[in-house]
């Protein structure tokens, strides 16, 4: 699987758990979250849709300072669990 597909995955799973961001824009995409639990159910739903899990010690608010942060780690999680 290559980045640009893990990027538009991931923007399928920001719209399946509400939140609405756009490709082009820069902001955090914790700005977008409404409270905790949507910022679980986004963990629960990346977990699901690329069958990783997903470290505790990378599970919090700073994955989300950018979409570029966020496609990378879940990147490279992907590449480890298909070695």
């Amino acid at each position: 699987m290559d980045y640009e597909s893990v990027k538009v995955r991931i923007c399928k799973v920001l719209d399946e758990v509400g939140i609405g961001y756009d490709l082009d824009n820069e902001s955090d995409i914790s700005d977008a979250l409404q409270d905790s639990l949507q910022f679980i159910s986004l963990i629960v739903a990346l977990e699901d849709e690329f069958n990783i899990e997903i470290p505790d010690e990378i599970m919090k608010m700073d994955l989300l300072q950018s979409m570029e942060q966020l496609c990378s780690e879940i990147y490279m999680l992907v590449c480890q669990q298909s070695v």
